[in-house]
């Protein structure tokens, strides 16, 4: 199990990176991943250190915690800016320095926010894929979403076929974002049986796009769910399949909070 998508107080988050790992290793997971913002895209005035004090202590607690847990260090990019030419801002000479690189907020969309003005297209993300030598995934992306702006007055299948391809192309991973706020994982789970499913996950399939599963952690008691983050895992390695495997009705009411509640009439 893996949780490839965390915040700590290197950045929004309230914990440390060794209190969020330990949280990992009481709860199971094998993999995590810290993915704290870079100041540079994130808030006004970060409560951060400096990025090489980040990544020399995320390196530290790998080697510490070797024997429990496979620590890797991440990083999370904005790529929706404030002005004209923010894009320049990308540290390209510090992601290298990474495991992998989580790009938030493609073709501007963004869960909390009005998206700015200026921001980084799918179609125009090799010139920045290409300069990364790290993993590259894209953070809580809705993929429906995403395909619908590129339908191009098609139809969604082809949206959809277009946005695969980008993430083939250049070797991108999805996650599947268990925050309860971005919404598609609870959409996925309460439509697995639906038509738009069954076609996304039998395209990356078919693709062998990686999928991940992550928490994205900010507050282990808001955001931490172990049950939400095995079921995603779950989706992610394919061991449950849309269209093949039913998800009971006792995994979904104890999985998915709130869904039912919150979004009754589905995405």
């Amino acid at each position: 199990m893996l949780d490839l998508h965390t915040h700590t107080t290197y950045s929004d988050g309230d914990h440390t990176p060794e209190k969020i790992i330990l949280n990992s290793i009481e709860n199971g997971v094998r993999v995590i991943g810290i993915s704290d913002h870079h100041k540079a895209f994130f808030m006004e005035k970060p409560k951060l250190k400096p990025f090489e004090d980040y990544i020399d202590e995320i390196n530290y607690l790998k080697k510490k915690y070797k024997d429990k847990i496979e620590v890797k260090a991440g990083i999370e990019i904005n790529l929706n800016f404030n002005e004209v030419g923010g894009e320049s801002r990308i540290p390209y000479e510090k992601l290298s320095k990474t495991d992998f690189v989580l790009l938030e907020r493609i073709d501007g969309l963004v869960t909390f926010e009005d998206p700015n003005r200026y921001h980084v297209k799918l179609k125009d993300i090799g010139r920045i894929v290409e300069k990364i030598n790290s993993r590259i995934g894209l953070a809580h992306t809705d993929l429906f979403k995403l395909s619908e702006i590129y339908s191009e007055g098609k139809g969604t299948e082809y949206g959809m076929d277009y946005v695969i391809s980008i993430l083939k192309k250049y070797n991108i991973f999805w996650e599947l974002n268990t925050r309860a706020e971005h919404k598609y994982f609870d959409y996925i789970i309460g439509n697995w049986d639906s038509p738009q499913v069954i076609k996304l996950f039998k395209k990356l399939r078919e693709q062998n796009i990686e999928i991940t599963a992550s928490t994205d952690t900010h507050s282990i008691s808001d955001d931490f769910n172990i049950k939400r983050l095995r079921l995603a895992n779950m989706v992610a390695s394919g061991e449950i399949v849309p269209g093949i495997d039913q998800i009971s009705a006792d995994i979904i009411a104890t999985s998915v909070t709130g869904f039912f509640e919150k979004f009754p009439g589905g995405h």
